[in-house]
């Protein structure tokens, strides 16, 4: 079996630029659904089950912190412009990747003014 190694210091690239972030501040689903399963009595001890995809759920997320410069503080205007289209996001590292479409910034980024602090941006859109 060969060794594994945990996902750090993929790279980022946001509308196909590599963009710098803060380590260990990605998070991200794949556009998986949630599941609902529910229980129904056919009366004594039969129970019945059924199951349904909840497609209200069936989106991407994507979180990230970049560090608070000049060049990030404007980001902010180039994403929040790109609705209703969004932009695009690749992560990847060796063997892995994913990629998405239509991410929309969703949040309103806080702009911190300090030496070392960051700019936390979140989106919501489909995996590709």
């Amino acid at each position: 079996m060969a060794n594994e190694l945990r996902l750090t210091n993929a790279t980022l690239e946001m509308n196909g630029v590599v963009r710098s972030y803060v380590p260990g501040s990605i998070t991200f689903t794949k556009g998986w659904a949630e599941y609902k399963v529910e229980a129904l009595s056919n009366g004594g001890d039969n129970v019945e089950v059924v199951v349904s995809e909840d497609i209200t759920t069936k989106k991407s997320d994507f979180k990230v912190s970049l560090p608070a410069t000049t060049a990030n503080i404007n980001l902010i205007d180039e994403f929040k412009n790109a609705f209703p289209d969004g932009i695009t996001i690749l992560l990847y590292k060796d063997d892995f990747s994913v990629a998405y479409s239509n991410m929309i910034l969703t949040n309103k980024p806080d702009v911190p003014i300090s030496s070392d602090d960051s700019i936390e941006m979140e989106f919501e859109g489909k995996s590709l």
